[in-house]
């Protein structure tokens, strides 16, 4: 299934990005694809949900958006909730 291994690009870009701060968990993450891709996006958010099992980002909101681009994801923007330091 082409979804699942996007979905896990999807998820090794997320950890890159977070990999620096206290994050407890991810709510909601924006990506852009291009329609090149010829992606399924219902497909991609259940292929995102399972990869996602377990992790930080599990039950994040995976927010999908297409554009006329190239066949590449581009993570927009990623909502989280730090882990409490006190």
């Amino acid at each position: 299934m082409h979804e699942f291994g996007l979905a896990q690009q999807i998820l090794e870009i997320v950890n890159k990005e977070l990999a620096s701060r206290k994050v407890s968990k991810v709510n909601r993450i924006k990506i852009k694809l291009g329609k090149a891709l010829f992606i399924e996006t219902h497909c991609l958010a259940e292929a995102f949900n399972l990869a996602s099992k377990g992790t930080a980002v599990e039950n994040a909101k995976l927010e999908i958006s297409e554009n006329e681009g190239p066949a590449q994801i581009k993570v927009e923007e990623i909502e989280a909730e730090l882990t409490d330091q006190s």
